[in-house]
């Protein structure tokens, strides 16, 4: 048996659901159960499915992670204003400066040893100009706050639930507040890190968390959650619970209620993320992110939503020269730079590379059934050109075939 991703039609071992989740795991499973399956499962010798990362999306993580290291920071001394002494400490407290070239150079390291290397594939992008394009972004986000900040904030380690929630609270009390604190839930698999616990007076907890970006209704959810377990690792109900972003902030009282109810819905949330998982392939939930999810191909419900949202329209100048996915089969025997295939509406069309390319492609037979991920579609809308990042899936074999 061929155990190369483009043989195979499936995961050679699905995977077992996780042992712990999180609350961004939950949301990721949530919105489609099959892709996280997936890219989690084995793939002949590949542990997990194996992703090809975009330069382009690497650099914009790393913004993000850099943007919301910075956005924490700055949380915690009361979102100073630009230029003044706590700003620049703060700065230089969760070394942005310095992220940049770090990440880069630990991503490009990772591409170079990925098992479908291209030359394309690694940033090429300077530090400096990822700086820059982080400081415009924050430039445009960020407001001056009140100043308040947390004038003890110190990390707790992880320690055991058992016997500890005096100690804990004790904690708190004594230092003010506690940050990067992780906890589990003592019966469901989740855990989370909070990024601030604060005693706001005698009687009252908040927990605060740091984001860039804009404000989503999830993330109250989110901090609702973290109140659970701040709960049920203390016997303690926080009081608040607030969000902080670049350029405002929100904070809301919660009642133990609200934090009872919401540990239900979690309890919920994690059974039914459990017995879907456990039962391959799980269902497809087609949407946007279809469109850029990595295992597309590997999914019939995705790649028909897409056929359906972004249908192809040969000759439209609209998709000439852009990066487009395909369904074909293949009508000719492979030459050296290319072979004819017939497209899902029974266009007949060309599919062409330099033969660098070519040597690398793996062998198609004629009435094969291919998905192509980014091929680019040439003025016209009979020739599609695969590059080196290009992605070929057998999808069906030739009829009378014994492979």
């Amino acid at each position: 048996m061929n155990t190369s991703l483009h043989y195979l039609f499936e995961p050679t071992t699905w995977t077992s659901p996780p042992e712990s989740y999180s609350f961004s795991r939950l949301a990721t499973i949530n919105s489609c159960p099959r892709r996280w399956l997936l890219i989690n499962s084995r793939w002949g010798e590949f542990a997990r499915f194996p992703q090809r990362a975009r330069p382009s999306a690497i650099e914009g993580q790393i913004v993000h992670d850099a943007l919301d290291r910075l956005a924490k920071e700055l949380g915690r001394v009361g979102r100073p204003p630009i230029g003044s002494s706590a700003f620049s400490q703060a700065v230089e407290h969760c070394d942005f400066w310095r992220y940049f070239a770090e990440q880069i150079a630990g991503w490009n390291s990772k591409l170079t040893q990925h098992p479908r290397p291209s030359p394309t594939y690694v940033v090429r992008t300077k530090p400096a100009d990822l700086a820059n394009l982080a400081v415009r972004l924050f430039r445009e986000q960020y407001r001056t706050g009140d100043g308040k900040g947390i004038s003890e904030t110190r990390s707790a380690p992880k320690v055991s639930l058992s016997g500890r929630s005096a100690s804990l609270s004790s904690l708190l009390k004594g230092r003010g507040s506690l940050s990067e604190l992780r906890l589990a839930h003592p019966s469901l698999p989740f855990v989370c890190v909070l990024d601030l616990v604060q005693q706001v007076d005698h009687d009252n907890v908040a927990i605060v968390d740091f984001k860039t970006g804009r404000p989503k209704p999830e993330h109250k959810d989110q901090l609702e959650t973290y109140a659970v377990l701040w709960w049920r690792a203390t016997e303690q109900f926080p009081t608040h619970i607030a969000v902080q972003y670049l350029d405002t902030g929100y904070d809301w009282r919660v009642s133990p209620d609200q934090i009872r109810s919401r540990e239900d819905a979690l309890a919920a949330e994690v059974q039914l993320a459990a017995a879907v998982l456990g039962n391959p392939p799980a269902p497809a939930r087609p949407g946007e992110a279809c469109g850029w999810c990595p295992v597309r191909a590997r999914c019939d419900e995705g790649w028909k939503s897409l056929e359906q949202a972004h249908p192809y329209s040969p000759g439209s100048d609209a998709q000439s020269d852009v990066s487009i996915d395909l369904e074909l089969v293949v009508a000719s025997l492979p030459y050296m730079t290319g072979y004819a295939a017939s497209l899902v509406n029974g266009d007949r069309v060309h599919i062409v590379y330099d033969a660098a390319t070519g040597a690398s492609l793996p062998p198609v037979e004629v009435g094969e059934r291919l998905r192509l991920i980014d091929v680019m579609a040439r003025p016209g809308g009979k020739e599609f050109q695969i590059y080196p990042w290009t992605e070929t899936y057998r999808i069906s074999l030739p009829p009378n075939s014994d492979s």
